[in-house]
């Protein structure tokens, strides 16, 4: 009898990465062999977890506590140990079947799966996604024995709170902030997502901006190819737009910008109400001659709060002190000044350290001229002490005899 237990995190952002696990436990006296677990993820037209492929992150044998090593029985390898197969949408399903005698799982043993994936772009505020997972098929022997007995099961609802080779986890979309998220595919090879190319492919970047519980406007996504590479790695002039939100300035758009000349993407008048996506697509490609092994990066980055030149504004720092260009903030996800996101393959998003090298000032100095009054004042303490000095070393001279000869010198010295 094996009884699976899946639990995950009870609620989910859209760019964060959930990590959910697949705890198999054998209740029999019998060893349980190739072992076949399928794990079928949510998807709906409201949201789920289907765009992205779940990603292993451990798969082994415990003893009946879960933690403890089974002797003989190490982490399990993809490809060797056990068998992987993602089926997208429409399927939406995991499954996974143990091949060697490393996934065994014996009388009160554990096998235990952990694997992260991401809510899907789009997904809306507020809904419950659940997902069913089981054991679906069992052996009580190794694939060596001709007379070995199958056990098959189906999977329901999950049944939750029976203990039987099903389960269910259910997790609340609680969205906060901003979601920026970007993608490349290689259009000459196919690979979609790509995370190799050769010289001269054509590469597809998908970039997608999400509100959730805060509107924006009036913000602009600028990309400048070649920013984070040594060297240009692509072609100057193959910059071309595919997709663009209806209503945005792309007229700022150049391909062969920057400062390699390889293009700029910048797109502005940019505003989306609570909860929408804009999508921006762009294809560029790669130079023909190209070192192999190289690392070919590129970053886009969200900006608000445009003005008419369309340089950034700054916010004011929170407390009661003047507007000071010395200062800025940290952007982040909350959506404060800067927004980017990583590129490829990166989930998160960071505002760049917008301060500038001037030093920050006391909240009551003035802005301008900083410490001017403060100097002045020493000044004149410094000009005033020189001036008592110098009259008082001639008031000395006028009444001692001896110093009238001149400073440091002594006058003639009367006979007796």
């Amino acid at each position: 009898m094996l009884v699976v237990n899946k639990t995950g995190p009870a609620t989910m952002n859209l760019g964060q990465l959930g990590n959910f696990a697949l705890d198999v436990q054998n209740t029999g006296s019998i060893d349980a062999w190739n072992v076949s677990l399928r794990d079928l993820l949510p998807d709906g037209p409201t949201g789920g977890m289907c765009d992205l492929a779940p990603q292993i992150l451990s798969a082994r044998v415990f003893a009946a506590d879960g933690v403890t090593p089974v002797p003989g029985k190490g982490p399990l390898v993809a490809g060797i140990d056990y068998s992987l197969t993602w089926s997208p949408a429409p399927a939406c399903r995991l499954d996974l079947t143990m091949l060697t005698a490393a996934g065994r799982i014996g009388p009160n043993e554990r096998l235990i799966v952990s694997y992260r994936t991401q809510l899907d772009a789009g997904t809306q505020n507020g809904i419950t996604l659940t997902n069913v997972a089981g054991a679906i098929q069992w052996f009580n022997g190794d694939s060596n024995n001709p007379n070995r007995v199958v056990t098959n099961r189906t999977l329901t609802n999950g049944t939750p709170g029976i203990l039987d080779h099903e389960d269910a986890h259910t997790v609340t979309v609680n969205l906060v902030g901003y979601f920026f998220d970007k993608t490349v595919a290689d259009l000459t090879s196919g690979a979609n997502p790509a995370t190799t190319a050769a010289p001269g492919d054509t590469l597809r970047y998908t970039l997608r901006f999400q509100t959730t519980n805060t509107a924006l406007a009036g913000f602009r996504i600028f990309d400048e190819m070649d920013a984070l590479n040594a060297t240009a790695d692509f072609a100057p002039g193959t910059l071309t737009l595919v997709t663009v939100p209806a209503g945005a300035d792309a007229s700022n758009t150049n391909g062969t910008g920057g400062a390699k000349g390889t293009g700029v993407l910048d797109i502005r008048n940019l505003s989306l109400p609570l909860n929408s996506p804009l999508l921006i697509q762009f294809d560029i490609t790669l130079k023909p001659v190209l070192a192999n092994g190289t690392v070919v990066t590129d970053q886009a980055t969200a900006r608000k709060r445009q003005r008419h030149d369309g340089s950034v504004e700054r916010r004011p720092e929170r407390q009661r002190r003047r507007r000071s260009p010395g200062r800025g903030r940290r952007g982040s996800h909350a959506g404060h000044d800067r927004l980017g996101a990583e590129v490829p393959g990166s989930e998160d998003f960071h505002g760049p350290d917008r301060r500038s090298e001037r030093p920050a000032r006391r909240r009551d100095a003035p802005l301008h001229h900083h410490g001017q009054e403060h100097r002045q004042r020493r000044r004149r303490e410094r000009d005033a002490a020189r001036r008592g000095a110098r009259e008082h070393h001639l008031r000395r001279r006028q009444h001692d005899p001896e110093r009238r000869g001149g400073r440091g010198r002594r006058g003639p010295v009367a006979a007796p």
